[in-house]
C-alpha cells in the first residue's frame, strides 16, 4: 500500500494556498477595525489595503507551516512508534515518554507530564478562583447570590459545576480544616485528570501513525507551555468542561476511526454516555457542541445499528439535560432555572446597536415584543449599549421567557432593515477572536483609537466577589511565589517571536484556518471519516462566536478559548496521520479497509486483541 504525496511545485501552491490566507487576511482586517473602532470602514481604501497586506503575510506563514509539517510529520520514514521506549540508561527510561495506549503506560506518561507541571502546582497554591466561580461556591455554602434566597442555586452558571466545586471544597475543608485546602484539592484533581487524558491522547496518536519527531515536539510544547498548567489549576466551568470535552473527543475519535465498532462493548457505551452527559451539563453550549458532533458521526460508513445507537445517545443527553434534571432534580436540589438570555446574547446585542444608532426606526409591535421579553426596554437598550460586551443589555435575565418567539420575530424584522448594523454589532462583539490588537476602552472607542495587544491573560491569583464567597475566604494580596510566576510569564509574553503564541487570535483565527488549509491541500488523501473526526475541534471553534464577550477589557476571555489551545496540538497531530508517508509503518500495519477509504491505518499488528478483531471486521465489511 502506497500513499504518494509528491507533486509539482505548482501543486504545492495551488488555489487553496491563496484562498485561505486571503480569507484569514480579511477576517483579521475586519477584526482589527471592529476591536479598535467598533465599526468596519467598508468605503475606505485603507481597509482593503490592509486585507491584501495581511493576506500576503499569512500566505508565507502558511507556506512555512506547510514546510514544517511536511518535514517533521509527513516525510519522515520508518518512525512508527510502538511498544515501550528502550533507552540506553535509567535516566532515559524514566524520562522518555512511552507513547503507548493502555492504562499503565498512560499513567506513567501522565506522571511525566505531572512532574513537568508540578512547579506551577507549588507556586500557585492553593489554586485560582475566578469571580464567577466564587459566586457559585457562595451559593453552595448558603450565601445569597444574584438576588436569590440563601440556599438557592441559580442555573445561570451550570449547577453541575456548582455542586462539583462545592462538594470537593467542602470535603477538603472537612478533612483539612480550611477552604484553601478544599480549593487545592479540587485544583489537584483537575490537574491530574487533564495531564492523564493528555497522556492517553499521546499514546493514541502514536498508534495512529504520528511520527516520532512530531510527537516529541508536541510533548515538549504541552509540557513546557505555561498556559496548560496554569489554566489547569483554575476553578472555572470553562476549564472543567475543557477537561471533560478533551476525554470525550478522544472517545469520539476512536469511535469514528474504528467505524463505531467499540459500540459493541457495553463498558465503552457506558463510559461514552456518561462523559457525553457530563460534557453537556458542565457548560451551557456544551450540549449543542455534542449534538453537532453526533449528527456528523451519523455519516460514518458503518452499520445502521451503530447509527441508531449514536442517535439514542444524543436523545438521552437532550432528555437528561432539558427534561429529567429540570423536572425532577431542580426542586430537590433547590436549583432555579437560568434564563435564555445567555443563548441570545448576540441577537440582543444586535438589537441594542440598532436602538443606539437607529432608535426611531422601530414599529410599535417590534417595540412591544422587545419590551415584554427583555428586562431593558427599547429605550434603555440604546443607552446601555457597549460594543464589546452584552452583559449590560442582557441584564442576566429576561422579563418573560414565553415571549422569546415574539422577540426573535422582531429581531429578524429589524435586521432586514438594518443588516449592516447587525454585522457591525457582531464583528465588534466577537472581534477579540480575529484581531491581534483591540481598544483599551470598554465604551464606544473615540479618536485617536489607541490599541493594546490582545494576548491571553493567565490569572495567577484568585479574584472573588467579597459579597459572596469572599465572606468565607477574603481576597488576599499575591504572595512572593505568585508574583514571581507572574513576572516570569509577563517576561515570556514580551519576547518577540515567542509572544506570538500568546495572542488569542493565533489560536482562534490563524491556526483553525491553517488546519482547513492543510485539509484542502491534502484532500485527495483524506476520507469522510477523517473530516468527521475533527468535528469536535471545528464546532467548538465556531461556538466562540456565540459568546457575549471576546476582548480582554473587563473580563478574561482566555478561559473561553482554552479548549482550543488544549485541542489544537492534538488535532494537528491527528491531521498529519491522515496523509502520512511513513511507508515502513504502513508495511507493519494492517489496514481494516481498502484503498477506497483513502484513509489511515486502522490497527497495528502489535495492537491489542480488540484492535486485531477490528481489522478482521473491517475486511468483512469491505467484502
Amino acid at each position: 500500500m502506497e500513499i504518494s504525496l509528491e507533486g509539482s511545485r505548482f501543486s504545492q501552491r495551488r488555489l487553496e494556498g491563496i484562498i485561505f490566507p486571503f480569507i484569514l487576511g480579511a477576517l483579521v482586517a475586519v477584526g482589527t477595525y471592529g476591536a479598535s473602532m467598533a465599526t468596519i470602514p467598508f468605503r475606505s481604501i485603507t481597509f482593503y489595503s490592509q486585507i491584501m497586506l495581511y493576506a500576503f503575510v499569512f500566505y508565507w506563514l502558511f507556506q512555512f507551516g506547510l514546510f514544517i509539517v511536511r518535514k517533521n510529520a509527513v516525510e519522515e520514514a520508518g518512525t512508527c512508534i510502538s511498544g515501550h521506549v528502550k533507552g540506553s540508561n535509567l535516566f532515559h527510561k524514566v524520562c522518555s515518554f512511552e507513547y503507548v495506549e493502555g492504562v499503565l503506560p498512560s499513567i506513567r506518561d501522565g506522571l511525566r507530564l505531572f512532574v513537568c507541571w508540578s512547579p506551577y502546582l507549588v507556586l500557585l497554591y492553593p489554586g485560582i478562583l475566578y469571580w464567577d466561580t466564587g459566586d457559585q461556591l457562595g451559593q453552595f455554602f448558603g450565601i445569597s447570590v444574584f438576588g436569590q434566597k440563601p440556599g438557592m442555586i441559580w442555573d445561570h452558571h451550570p449547577f453541575v459545576d456548582t455542586f462539583i466545586y462545592g462538594s470537593v471544597v467542602s470535603t477538603g475543608k472537612s478533612l483539612f480544616g480550611s477552604y484553601q485546602s478544599g480549593i487545592f484539592l479540587y485544583s489537584l484533581l483537575q490537574f491530574i485528570v487533564i495531564d492523564l487524558v493528555l497522556a492517553m491522547w499521546l499514546g493514541y496518536l502514536s498508534q495512529r501513525g504520528a511520527t516520532k519527531k512530531w510527537l516529541k515536539y508536541v510533548t515538549l510544547f504541552i509540557a513546557f507551555f505555561p498556559v496548560f498548567p496554569v489554566m489547569s489549576l483554575a476553578m472555572s466551568k470553562d476549564i472543567t468542561h475543557a477537561a471533560i470535552f478533551l476525554l470525550w473527543t478522544l472517545l469520539f475519535s476512536t469511535l469514528v476511526f474504528k467505524r463505531m465498532e467499540p459500540l459493541r462493548h457495553m463498558g465503552f457505551d457506558a463510559v461514552f454516555l456518561c462523559v457525553t452527559i457530563l460534557a453537556a451539563l458542565t457548560k451551557k453550549i456544551g450540549l449543542y457542541i455534542i449534538l453537532a458532533c453526533l449528527i456528523a458521526a451519523l455519516f460514518v460508513r458503518c452499520r445502521t445499528y451503530f447509527r441508531m445507537m449514536l442517535a439514542s445517545f444524543g436523545i438521552i443527553a437532550v432528555l437528561v439535560s432539558n427534561v429529567v434534571i429540570p423536572m425532577y432534580f431542580f426542586p430537590v436540589l433547590h436549583v432555579i432555572p437560568g434564563g435564555p438570555q445567555a443563548a441570545l446574547a448576540v441577537p440582543i446585542q444586535m438589537t441594542a446597536r440598532v436602538s443606539a444608532y437607529h432608535h426611531d426606526d422601530v414599529t410599535d409591535s417590534e417595540k412591544l415584543a422587545i419590551d415584554e421579553f427583555l428586562l431593558n426596554s427599547w429605550d434603555e437598550l440604546g443607552t446601555k449599549y457597549i460594543p464589546y460586551i452584552s452583559d449590560s443589555v442582557t441584564a442576566f435575565n429576561v422579563r418573560d421567557p414565553r415571549k422569546q418567539s415574539d422577540f426573535m420575530r422582531a429581531w429578524l424584522s429589524i435586521g432586514l432593515r438594518h443588516p449592516l448594523t447587525y454585522l457591525q454589532s457582531f464583528v465588534a462583539q466577537e472581534s477579540g477572536w480575529i484581531s491581534f490588537v483591540g481598544s483599551p476602552q470598554l465604551g464606544v472607542p473615540s479618536p485617536p483609537y489607541s490599541t493594546v495587544p490582545l494576548q491571553m491573560q493567565l490569572a495567577t491569583t484568585s479574584s472573588v466577589n467579597p459579597d459572596t464567597f469572599g465572606r468565607l475566604l477574603p481576597n488576599q494580596e499575591p504572595n512572593k511565589q505568585q508574583r514571581f510566576l507572574k513576572n516570569i510569564i509577563d517576561t515570556i509574553m514580551s519576547i518577540p517571536g515567542i509572544n506570538s503564541v500568546f495572542y488569542i487570535a493565533f489560536w482562534t483565527a490563524v491556526l483553525p484556518l491553517f488546519m482547513l488549509f492543510l485539509l484542502c491541500f491534502y484532500r485527495r488523501n483524506i476520507s469522510r471519516e477523517n473530516i468527521i473526526e475533527l468535528t469536535p475541534y471545528f464546532v467548538s471553534w465556531l461556538s466562540l462566536f456565540a459568546y457575549p464577550v471576546s476582548l480582554a477589557i473587563n473580563q478574561n476571555p482566555t478561559r473561553y478559548m482554552f479548549h482550543l489551545v488544549i485541542l489544537l496540538p492534538l488535532m494537528l497531530t491527528l491531521v498529519t496521520t491522515f496523509f502520512t508517508s511513513d511507508r515502513d509503518c504502513l508495511e507493519r500495519c494492517v489496514s481494516g479497509f481498502d484503498r477506497r477509504s483513502k484513509g489511515s491505518v486502522v490497527a497495528c499488528e502489535h495492537a491489542d486483541r480488540d484492535n486485531a478483531r477490528m481489522v478482521d471486521r473491517g475486511k468483512e465489511l469491505n467484502k
